[in-house]
């Protein structure tokens, strides 16, 4: 029996010991773990004024540029990079105001959304998804849940939205209304509608049971008190028309009440593709409510709120609504559009690409979404990050309408399968992994129980592996490796030990 102790002071788990004498291995000889001392590097990641940019294109040669916080990251807190990084990327996604006929120029970054999350896998997916905002009466409530039982009439194509009160006086309450069942996405999206029908009912500048409203809430629809009532303690924010005469009203926080927004309606009813379009957006940051209208050039910013999110850097779920408070033959909408959580309406996800086709109109007219299957590229621009994160590459590019970049390696700050592989690199041992599907030199499979740093390992019986060596085998050097479950590369840090049994 013959006793081999390897030594490294490498940092890759790596052991490559030569000798001054020779190793005489004698043939169908047996080789054995006898004990393993390591120190793994579960590596953290300091973010400062070296690492904090990243660009990303959803389109080539449009390129955004983030700057991620500056922290320092480790197996304790690595969620917080993830977030971070998630609520960055779809914070710099790009919506952009003002008509256009040409396709070229249409915004491919509306409707977008952007995930970060390690998969069942152990692995780091970034993934970019576009969700189809255009809903037709056969597929408006796969997203939306009416507040009462046939309380929105959907009619036409395009589809007209209007209460399921036909004429005569209009309803306080929010009865007549809908509640979106997913959340607004977290990426570039919008909730809009266009006037079709706005009619002066006599009620009243400000009557409660004249005109619509729509908005977005900071709370799930099951804690609003429906069908009977909607308080304006739970819409977060909102825009209010009252009569076409009446200027639009605005809302922007729980604890405010609708405010005048000092901007009056410009509509033209009847189908007209120059009707007002009244739209609440994610645009990086903040959430901004405007009215699109002829008699302008440039859109009406009527507010322009943060967009908060919690201390763990996740945005604020918001859910969509909408209401009609007068009667159908004096109100009525077209061209609804709502951008949900792209992650969370896969029944909307369209995977194919599509263009918003939309009648623009004159004056002041916001961009149509587009999806293209186009060059998706995430640029890291640095190492630390990409070697933290388990890429290969510090730049990554996929094509695709819905695209998935995914790390080759393991996230390291998360693992906990709780065992690494030796493998011996130039001792051909008879071992078969599953994994690879076939033959590898594995040596030992070897616990870490405490899914710790410190690892040190004497197997309670020696179980010897065949080297199958027909002939005697002489060596002056000797190499092996740690690698996790994955084949993903062990980190090390300090002295490492590995001793091994030959025997024949």
């Amino acid at each position: 029996m013959k006793l081999i102790r390897l030594t490294s002071d490498t940092n890759d788990g790596r052991f490559d010991n030569d000798y001054n004498d020779e190793i005489i291995i004698p043939p169908n000889s047996k080789v054995a773990l006898q004990s393993l001392a390591v120190l793994a590097d579960i590596t953290g990641l300091q973010i400062n004024g070296d690492n904090e940019v990243i660009q990303f294109e959803v389109k080539t040669g449009q390129t955004r540029t983030i700057s991620l916080n500056h922290e320092t990251y480790d197996q304790h807190n690595h969620h917080l990079f993830l977030n971070d990084l998630q609520l960055q990327l779809n914070q710099g996604l790009v919506y952009t105001d003002g008509q256009t006929t040409a396709n070229d120029q249409a915004p491919s970054e509306l409707g977008m959304q952007m995930k970060v999350e390690t998969s069942n896998k152990g692995k780091v997916n970034i993934d970019i998804a576009n969700t189809k905002y255009t809903y037709t009466t056969a597929n408006l409530f796969d997203t939306f849940k009416e507040n009462t039982t046939a309380g929105i009439n959907k009619t036409g194509t395009p589809m007209k939205l209007a209460s399921a009160t036909a004429t005569g006086t209009g309803r306080a309450d929010s009865k007549h209304g809908m509640a979106s069942i997913n959340p607004f996405t977290t990426g570039c999206g919008v909730f809009r509608v266009k006037l079709n029908t706005w009619v002066d009912d006599g009620s009243g500048a400000t009557s409660t049971t004249s005109g619509f409203e729509f908005g977005l809430c900071n709370s799930k629809p099951d804690t609003w008190d429906l069908p009977d009532g909607m308080p304006d303690t739970v819409k977060t924010f909102a825009i209010r028309g009252f009569q076409p005469g009446t200027n639009y009203y605005m809302k922007t926080s729980n604890a405010g009440a609708f405010a005048d927004s000092g901007i009056v309606p410009d509509t033209v009813t009847g189908n007209d593709p120059d009707s007002d379009i009244l739209e609440i957006s994610i645009q990086g940051k903040t959430i901004k409510g405007k009215i699109f209208r002829q008699g302008v050039a440039v859109a009406d910013d009527i507010f322009s709120v943060n967009y908060d999110v919690d201390s763990a850097g996740i945005p604020v779920p918001l859910f969509g609504y909408m209401i009609f408070h007068g009667a159908r033959d004096k109100i009525e909408i077209i061209d609804f559009k709502f951008t949900p959580d792209a992650f969370a309406e896969t029944n909307l996800v369209d995977y194919e690409s599509f263009e918003d086709l939309t009648a623009i109109g004159v004056g002041a007219r916001p961009l149509a979404a587009r999806s293209r299957n186009t060059n998706k590229k995430i640029d890291f621009l640095s190492e630390s990050i990409t070697s933290f994160l388990g890429f290969s590459n510090i730049v990554n590019i996929v094509k695709g309408v819905n695209v998935t970049f995914i790390a080759e390696e393991l996230f390291i700050s998360t693992i906990e399968n709780g065992a690494l592989l030796i493998l011996l690199e130039n001792l051909p041992l008879e071992s078969y992994d599953g994994f690879k599907k076939g033959r590898k030199s594995i040596l030992a499979t070897v616990p870490n129980t405490d899914i710790g740093s410190r690892i040190v390992y004497e197997p309670n019986n020696l179980n010897y592996i065949e080297l199958n060596n027909a002939n005697t085998v002489s060596l002056r050097n000797i190499r092996a490796k740690l690698l996790y479950q994955d084949y993903t590369p062990l980190k090390t840090k300090g002295f490492s030990v590995l001793n091994i049994l030959i025997e024949n």
